[in-house]
């Protein structure tokens, strides 16, 4: 979203050149920051000096995800839309599909990660798994005992 909104600004022709761009990735921007970097994170970097030479100045800003602020909800509405939409043509001449679903999954889990470290139920369970990005890698048959067994719900047999 962040290179979207960049595209955008670089189109548009106003006299105050100055424009914030709030994102709910907190991901991307902390990336922004560091040296290593993956493809898009180069390219936002790229988008932003780029624009900035044109006289813009650009200010990146984090707001929390899901409590409701109306431009950030729009934006996951139209965004999960425009993943769902079949008649949309994929374009990925310039960034991976790899990468694109890579940086989501690691997004994702690191958000999961967040929640589950701070909800208190799940005691049991945390026990087993504390860590979610491991729990992720594991393959695991869920049966109706190691259900019972590592959410402390049910009748098992010793």
């Amino acid at each position: 979203m962040i290179l979207t909104e960049l595209h955008y600004v670089e189109r548009t022709h106003r006299t105050d050149n100055g424009v914030t761009i709030y994102t709910d990735s907190k991901i991307k921007l902390d990336r922004l920051k560091k040296p290593k970097y993956t493809h898009i994170i180069e390219e936002i970097r790229r988008k932003i000096i780029e624009t900035t030479r044109t006289s813009w100045e650009i200010t990146l800003c984090w707001v929390k995800a899901n409590v409701g602020i109306l431009g950030n909800e729009l934006a996951d509405t139209l965004g999960k839309k425009a993943m769902t939409n079949e008649s949309l043509k994929e374009d990925y001449n310039r960034i991976p599909k790899s990468a694109v679903s890579r940086e989501t999954d690691e997004e994702s889990a690191k958000k999961f990660q967040r929640n589950w470290t701070q909800i208190t139920k799940g005691s049991i369970t945390k026990e087993y798994f504390p860590n979610v990005e491991n729990r992720l890698k594991m393959k695991i048959n869920l049966t109706q005992n190691l259900a019972a067994l590592l959410t402390g719900h049910g009748k098992t047999e010793a």
